[in-house]
């Protein structure tokens, strides 16, 4: 069951992630949003189990700042360039 239900939240946050990107990355390729979305969401998807609604947003604000993070810094910028930013 539990399981089920970190499936089901990882899913949502993969789904909810991919249509965002899809809009807002409308320029990088599918591989690079899928890549993205993995990186936003983590390896380990347990951690995503029995979330209160509380921690559920805490959760949803910390991926939302390290996209902004990504998006203002690193993302189109060459390496060298991104690191010394």
């Amino acid at each position: 069951m539990m399981l089920a239900e970190e499936m089901a939240l990882s899913e949502n946050f993969s789904d909810e992630w991919r249509s965002r990107l899809r809009t807002e990355l409308s320029d990088q390729s599918t591989v690079n949003r899928d890549s993205i979305v993995r990186w936003l969401i983590g390896e380990d998807t347990t951690r995503l189990t029995d979330l209160n609604p509380t921690q559920r947003q805490i959760v949803e604000q910390a991926m939302d700042y390290r996209y902004r993070i990504l998006r203002q810094r690193y993302l189109g910028m060459s390496p060298e360039r991104a690191y010394k930013a």
